[in-house]
């Protein structure tokens, strides 16, 4: 919910920005109270802007507790009030928690990978950023509910927790290789196109990686560093991967925009991730556009198309129309003449 989509015009929206003021926690549910929306808006701006701590019932969110938690710990040590918000709402500290908590991680499993000899440190790399980013994606499908290993929409947690079970405390297979390759390159792609999940006709793959969709796609595609059989990361490395990572911090799978602003990791933060240890990012060229700089770049753009148009209406309507959604200055657009209408 923003103050632009309840459809308020510009001045009565004005109105409300100068009669709330800056030190306002708002806080809604839906009807049944499963998920609570804490709202900190930003009226530093011309155009209001949300930025929110979402708790869902029986869903675990240290980020959220940390969060909130801290606005009480600031007070208890005489901070100010709009202080204590503005540091609780800030997404950015909680993004640098995460990138400096996914290096670490990353660089345990790069020095743990098993299978390469001394003088293939990038193959290893490369083996070990592509197990992460299969694991990241995984993660969001599972936040959108689309796995489930036994029931289980904790789809991580659950199949680690069955492998676990099933080993005994035997040493020998291990999760990479027992559950995430079946799950990569028989599940998630495989080469017939098949939907594993099918009881009938795959009761041993839905055992052991429940029920997925077969999705395709170049990110589960088995390289030639997945055919390497001896290419293997620990288990005390992916632990630490869904214990210091996925568990930790709030993921959502809805992409923040600059006037609405969720204080958890999105998906955006897999674009971080790739601009800062992807293999060879330099020599290539890829880089990753943050949000506000694409958000800028499409506005312009837009204000630039319709002043070429010509719809009639100055520049100041027009910026006001893409940049305030404010269409009162914009004039009713004519209908082009065509020879029905000449007749």
């Amino acid at each position: 919910m923003t103050l632009n989509s309840v459809g308020l015009p510009p001045r009565r929206r004005r109105s409300h920005r100068q009669r709330l003021d800056d030190d306002l926690l708002l806080v809604f549910s839906d009807a049944d109270v499963s998920r609570l929306h804490f709202i900190h808006p930003d009226f530093s701006a011309a155009r209001p802007a949300l930025r929110r701590v979402i708790i869902e019932r029986d869903l675990p969110r240290r980020t959220a507790i940390q969060q909130l938690s801290n606005i009480y710990r600031a007070l208890e040590r005489g901070a100010d009030v709009r202080a204590a918000l503005e540091d609780a709402f800030d997404v950015e500290p909680v993004t640098k928690r995460f990138f400096a908590e996914y290096k670490r991680v990353f660089e345990s499993a790069e020095r743990g990978a098993r299978g390469f000899a001394p003088d293939e440190a990038e193959d290893k790399r490369m083996f070990v950023q592509t197990l992460f980013n299969r694991l990241m994606f995984v993660y969001f499908l599972s936040l959108k509910g689309w796995l489930s290993f036994g029931g289980d929409k904790d789809y991580l947690n659950a199949l680690w927790r069955d492998c676990r079970e099933r080993a005994g405390g035997r040493e020998g297979g291990g999760f990479h290789r027992d559950r995430l390759r079946p799950l990569f390159f028989g599940g998630l792609n495989n080469p017939r196109g098949e939907d594993p999940s099918d009881p009938a006709r795959h009761p041993a793959a839905r055992a052991l990686i429940g029920d997925v969709p077969f999705l395709n796609g170049g990110l589960f595609k088995e390289t030639d560093l997945d055919r390497r059989w001896d290419a293997d990361v620990p288990d005390a490395v992916l632990e630490s991967v869904l214990s210091d990572l996925f568990d930790k911090f709030n993921f959502t799978v809805m992409e923040s925009t600059p006037f609405d602003v969720e204080v958890a990791v999105d998906p955006e933060m897999l674009g971080k991730v790739f601009e800062e240890l992807v293999t060879g990012r330099h020599d290539s060229g890829a880089y990753y556009t943050p949000r506000a700089v694409v958000s800028f770049m499409c506005r312009e753009a837009l204000k630039g198309y319709l002043a070429g148009a010509d719809v009639g209406a100055p520049p100041d309507a027009v910026a006001a129309f893409v940049d305030e959604r404010d269409a009162s200055a914009i004039p009713p657009l004519r209908r082009p003449r065509n020879r029905t209408d000449a007749r």
